[in-house]
């Protein structure tokens, strides 16, 4: 088992998230993290499965291990900031008409990773 497992498990939670399948993708993304923990982009499609079933502390987490593994990780950082703004826990400007609704800030695209070449 190894990092190509990790992606199968991955691209498998991508696919059963797309089609609603939001318990059986946690799984998936789980499966992929016990196989490869430093894995960002399987932390960030964790957290956003876990936001959408409305579990957002668990996806804080996630998408902050996400950004441990890959700082620069402009998905991860979206999602966090929507998830704690839902929270009421980031700081917003005074008088800020930024939207309220999370699924208009998460970012929507979930990782599917291919083999490295």
């Amino acid at each position: 088992m190894g990092t190509d497992d990790a992606r199968a498990h991955n691209n498998l939670g991508v696919s059963l998230a797309g089609v609603g399948r939001s318990e059986e993708a946690i799984a998936q993304y789980r499966q992929a993290l016990a196989l490869k923990p430093n894995y960002p982009e399987a932390h960030d499609n964790l957290g956003n499965a876990l936001a959408s079933a409305g579990r957002p502390d668990e996806a804080i987490g996630q998408y902050r291990q996400a950004l441990e593994e890959d700082p620069a990780s402009a998905d991860a950082h979206n999602n966090l900031g929507a998830v704690l703004m839902d929270k009421g826990t980031c700081p917003t400007p005074s008088g800020s008409s930024r939207p309220r609704s999370r699924s208009a800030r998460i970012t929507r695209r979930r990782t599917i990773t291919s083999p490295a070449p």
